[in-house]
């Protein structure tokens, strides 16, 4: 099976050339964890899928992001960022906020105003420096083709950043995760597992933004 993967930054690119960091390609280990998201598998159409990168930093200078050990293809017992398929009718802040809790149990800070219908206010700025609420600032695109060469899955990733309402509170996996737990974000490079571009995106997500 094999997986491409393209980044491109909000606002700016951040694919230069195929041989750059934000574009890869590499080789899934099964065909058969195929078998676990069938129900995704050969799509007529892309989805929309939104990777969230959770931050902390307990100590001054030692960001942190949380990871989820997938227990599903594509990248089933691969390490990668929380998130899911965007639902319809569900903001890029909600679907943020529902995997999160859903895969590892932590509540993202979300203050943003209400409109009509329960819905986030749609006029605030779709970024905040400070992560008052979770911020799109880096999409790109997960293809995987089977060892046929049939298109497996594509998803367009939206990559969403956040901090947690409590961020000593206890992580526990869930839904589509066999294992959460949070990494050093200079770790990352080199971390065995890693899905592809994670490290790049979460070095990005520290520059972006001021964890507080």
């Amino acid at each position: 099976m094999r997986i491409a993967m393209t980044l491109v930054g909000l606002g700016r690119s951040l694919c230069a050339s195929s041989a750059g960091p934000a574009k890869q390609a590499w080789t899934c280990r099964s065909h058969a964890d195929l078998s676990a998201s069938v129900s995704r598998a050969y799509p007529t159409e892309p989805r929309v899928g939104v990777g969230v990168v959770v931050l902390r930093e307990l100590s001054p200078g030692n960001p942190e992001t949380l990871l989820i050990r997938r227990a599903k293809a594509p990248n089933k017992g691969d390490w990668c960022f929380p998130g899911g398929s965007l639902e319809l009718g569900e903001t890029l802040v909600q679907c943020a906020v529902r995997e999160t809790l859903e895969e590892t149990g932590l509540r993202l800070r979300c203050r943003l105003p209400q409109a009509e219908h329960g819905q986030p206010d749609a006029r605030h700025p779709p970024l905040s420096p400070d992560l008052a609420y979770p911020s799109s600032f880096i999409a790109g695109d997960a293809i995987t083709y089977d060892d046929a060469g049939a298109l497996a899955f594509h998803y367009a990733i939206v990559n969403v950043a956040g901090v947690p309402e409590n961020p000593e509170a206890a992580v526990v996996p869930g839904d589509d995760a066999a294992d959460a737990r949070w990494f050093p974000v200079t770790d990352l490079r080199g971390l065995k597992d890693l899905v592809p571009t994670c490290d790049f995106v979460a070095e990005e997500a520290v520059r972006r933004f001021a964890i507080r």
